[in-house]
């Protein structure tokens, strides 16, 4: 759906009047595109948006681009670029700061699409990416359809080829498709590079754990699993996921520990509640964990910006290895269940306690991401 003028900035009540005379002048949209923006330099939301706007074949496609600004004071680089006012197609939320989950669910609300796709501001789309997801909208009655990606580091990119043929899972057997959710160094944990069925989603009446501030992707996408969709993959890469090394991610976070233990402790209680057999469970749980052992690794115990010596970074290390999730997940878990050689190795390593050798690790991988 292509609204007429200049975007609508959701600001008042009246804004919100205007877009809903739109919407039931005009009907429902083929596509919403959910944006959260937060301190994004106008450069790089830019590429974003022309990545959508000149897709191949998006002119046959009714949509709407959501920019959900979250936090005006933080944003004003790119309210004053002039960039919100440049295609009709845009339509711009400006709320109060309260995180990604909360702007990804605001935008889910405002959305009047058939099909939802979520883009994050600082990434983009490869052309023929919107193509290929609607390809498979008639498939299988699909609710999901997820497919590949790429990772970006400077001017290299690396395929990320998860799926090597189109599959298939029904109400039937989608609560399989946890283990692909929470899989190890895979990326299918997030919700980009997917396109939801605007019903199915609001349907389900799940919204993003606001609470969590890190893999609230992860343990939202468990939880819609719960709901048993029909999910179809296909091999195409339709997104490109840039690594940013100033991110929340890489930069040291004090609370990086304490926000990941909030998010396991979570998705161990849905899983709980969810109908897997607890074999699988164990598994799909204790990957997950090892996963999340990875993470704190990388990003927090070998950060090299972490106000710890060698000695505090090892006492750390160990401590963290002691906790009961990731304890029980390193003595249970075969790591020939990882793919990765350098992960399986690092796990290898943390499981006998051997911080030098993976402290001599994350040291390669750090400066090998800094190029």
């Amino acid at each position: 759906m292509v609204l007429a003028g200049s975007p609508i900035i959701v600001s008042s009540r009246y804004a919100k009047v205007l877009r809903d005379i739109a919407v039931q002048s005009q009907g429902f949209t083929d596509l919403s595109i959910i944006i959260p923006v937060y301190n994004v330099s106008p450069l790089l939301f830019h590429r974003c948006l022309e990545s959508i706007t000149k897709q191949d074949g998006i002119s046959a496609i009714r949509y709407e681009i959501i920019v959900v600004v979250d936090g005006a004071e933080n944003n004003q680089d790119l309210l004053n670029s002039g960039l919100l006012d440049s295609d009709s197609h845009i339509h711009v939320i400006v709320k109060s700061a309260g995180g990604v989950a909360q702007a990804r669910n605001r935008g889910i609300d405002e959305a009047i699409g058939r099909w939802i796709l979520f883009v994050d501001a600082d990434d983009y789309l490869p052309d023929g990416a919107i193509q290929a997801l609607f390809n498979e909208t008639t498939s299988n009655n699909a609710d999901i359809i997820v497919s590949n990606h790429a990772r970006q580091h400077g001017q290299n990119q690396q395929l990320i080829s998860y799926y090597d043929e189109k599959k298939y899972w029904d109400k039937t057997d989608s609560l399989n498709f946890i283990q692909h959710v929470l899989s190890v160094g895979s990326d299918q944990g997030t919700v980009w590079a997917k396109l939801f069925k605007s019903r199915f989603l609001k349907n389900s009446n799940e919204r993003f754990d606001s609470r969590l501030l890190n893999g609230e992707d992860q343990e939202y996408l468990v939880r819609l699993v719960r709901h048993m969709p029909n999910i179809t993959a296909i091999p195409d890469n339709t997104y490109i996921y840039v690594y940013n090394p100033s991110s929340s991610v890489r930069s040291f976070n004090n609370h990086y520990l304490e926000d990941i233990l909030q998010t396991v402790n979570v998705i161990d209680d849905d899983l709980r509640r969810s109908e897997l057999s607890q074999d699988v469970f164990n598994t799909v749980f204790g990957l997950y964990c090892l996963d999340r052992l990875l993470l704190l690794i990388m990003n927090w115990i070998c950060n090299p910006n972490a106000p710890w010596s060698y000695r505090e970074r090892r006492m750390v290390f160990r401590e963290t290895c002691r906790n009961t999730h990731f304890a029980h997940a390193l003595k249970t878990v075969p790591l020939n269940r990882i793919d990765s050689i350098t992960r399986r190795i690092t796990l290898f390593f943390a499981k006998n306690n051997l911080f030098l050798l993976i402290s001599f690790i994350a040291w390669l991988r750090h400066r090998q991401l800094k190029h």
